[in-house]
């Protein structure tokens, strides 16, 4: 196969996302195992994918089985990587070897979705397998494992803890968590957007600064420079650049986001949103609306 090129620490997410699917996407499925997807509705109305895993029928031996034991799995990838294919691995380790039925979350990834939607996810993932296990084939007294790697295992625990409720000696009463309102979650893409586009800002002055050194240190003593400082004034150079075509699409989904959020609002009043939630929305808004322009 051909491997997607390596990445620097100034490689964006977008790209890396795209490298490892690319990788992940070569692990070609067992022919004996059935894969199939499903569209789950999380508690704020969004829809994410989940990927079902279970042996063909002549792959399960003879006999009538009366439900096989059950796993939710949640990937790695720092809850901002990867996907259905990076837990693929595992999911099908787990029907090959112990002959259960393996459940894939799609869950949905920050930056675009911030901290707790991933948490929402996997929690509201885990309870419409527990909902549905009957018509999954999964018999929930053989046991309902949850499982992640990495970020995923950080998230199987939250979402295993919260489904089976909080202590009562806890400020938490409640086995679940609120969803966050459509007004809450198109607050904070502004604000997530808005914090990015500041981060690349101050990235982009600080390689333009670097640039600036080496140049004029190439400048001033050219007998005496460092024989690698041209190529590294090169690679700076070459960063400045990649920095620099991020702003455009960047904006862009700045724009799609103060939009969405400018929708949101002006429904929020009479939909009962609260008015902390309109303010922070207000604030986000400004934020946006203000943004410098893209740097060319």
């Amino acid at each position: 196969m051909d491997f997607p090129p390596a990445w620097t620490k100034d490689t964006d997410i977008y790209t890396i996302r795209a490298a490892l699917a690319q990788l992940a996407a070569a692990d070609t499925p067992p022919s004996h195992i059935i894969e199939k997807d499903y569209l789950i509705t999380t508690r704020d109305g969004a829809e994410i994918t989940v990927r079902v895993y279970r042996l063909r029928p002549r792959s399960m031996g003879g006999g009538k089985v009366d439900g096989r034991p059950g796993m939710v799995m949640l990937h790695g990838g720092g809850f901002c990587v990867g996907g259905l294919e990076s837990g693929a691995r595992l999911s099908r380790f787990f029907v090959e070897n112990i002959g259960g039925i393996a459940i894939n979350v799609g869950y949905r990834l920050a930056p675009e979705f911030p901290f707790p939607t991933a948490v929402y996810d996997a929690y509201d993932a885990l309870e419409w397998v527990a909902n549905h296990a009957a018509n999954l084939g999964i018999n929930l007294e053989k046991g309902l494992l949850v499982a992640g790697e990495s970020a995923g295992a950080d998230l199987a625990l939250a979402a295993a803890y919260l489904i089976h409720g909080t202590p009562e000696d806890t400020q938490c009463k409640d086995n679940t968590m609120p969803a966050p309102s459509p007004l809450a979650i198109a607050t904070q893409s502004v604000q997530r957007l808005v914090k990015e586009d500041s981060y690349y800002r101050k990235e982009l002055a600080q390689q333009t600064e670097r640039v600036k050194k080496l140049e004029a240190d190439l400048k001033t003593s050219p007998d005496s420079a460092d024989g690698n400082a041209a190529y590294i004034l090169k690679q700076e150079q070459k960063a400045v650049e990649e920095t620099r075509a991020i702003f455009a699409p960047l904006h862009e989904r700045i724009d799609e986001a103060v939009q969405r959020l400018e929708e949101r609002l002006a429904t929020a009043e009479s939909e009962g949103a609260a008015a902390d939630e309109i303010t922070k929305a207000n604030e986000a808004l400004k934020l946006g609306r203000e943004l410098e322009a893209p740097v060319a």
